[in-house]
């Protein structure tokens, strides 16, 4: 099985791929050459305020308009269906209080959050029944392996202004659940392992699965015909669509 990864400038992979989510730069090897079974978008700009100096180059790399052309290329040419992982944010909502469902509103205070929200309509809108989008909220753990962030996270600037024992203002009307980056992980691979990708040209189970109730229903409403007849009278829709598990 094939995964491709997108993460931030730099860091390294077992086959690295230099890719520009936003110009597009690179992912015709990325995609269409590797032929890739599953993608997780990791890449993100993702600090608050440097969305809201700059929303369109912020849109331009959180909102993959450019890698879901690329999965819809992969389909035409090749007949091969993607899953793709994406990675959004619990600021899709309101932050006005804590544990939200998937199923609440979605009411973004920041352009971060509407940037995210966006991606997330995109996606379900251009690659439908195909996707997985993971809501996380404030990710602490260690540094990533490959290379820095560059900057604290939230978590570590707390540990740094408490150590130097610096005041600092901090919001008092926001909720946020902390995640540790493995449990992430865990959840990203439990996914990968659930998947099972399907060979070129196979109907997919629910596809086998419906033909054959409606063939045993024809059987019973028809007990003179053959399990051939039956099958004579389907329609041809072999698809390149997998059923993702």
């Amino acid at each position: 099985m094939r995964v491709l990864i997108t993460v931030s400038p730099q860091e390294t992979a077992a086959q690295a791929f230099k890719v520009n989510l936003a110009t597009r730069e690179g992912l015709q090897a990325a995609v269409l050459d590797l032929q890739p079974h599953i993608v997780v978008n990791c890449a993100a700009v993702s600090q608050p305020a440097a969305c809201e100096r700059d929303y369109e180059a912020c849109k331009a790399l959180n909102v993959p308009k450019q890698l879901v052309t690329a999965l819809q290329q992969l389909r035409h040419q090749h007949g091969h269906d993607a899953l793709l992982i994406h990675i959004s944010t619990d600021q899709v909502y309101d932050g006005s209080r804590p544990d939200w469902r998937e199923g609440d509103p979605t009411v973004p205070v920041n352009a971060y959050g509407r940037s995210k929200l966006e991606a997330e309509q995109h996606i379900q809108q251009e690659w439908p029944g195909r996707h997985v989008i993971l809501r996380c909220s404030l990710i602490y753990g260690p540094e990533p392996p490959f290379q820095p962030v560059g900057r604290p996270l939230f978590v570590q600037f707390v540990e740094q202004v408490l150590a130097k024992g610096q005041e600092t203002d901090f919001f008092t009307d926001e909720y946020r659940s902390a995640v540790y980056v493995y449990d992430i992980c865990n959840v990203i691979q439990h996914i990968i392992r659930k998947y099972k990708p399907k060979a070129s040209g196979e109907h997919s189970t629910q596809q086998q699965q419906q033909q054959q109730s409606d063939q045993h229903k024809q059987q019973q409403e028809h007990p003179s015909k053959t399990a051939a007849d039956v099958h004579q009278q389907q329609p041809n829709t072999d698809t390149a669509a997998a059923a993702a598990a």
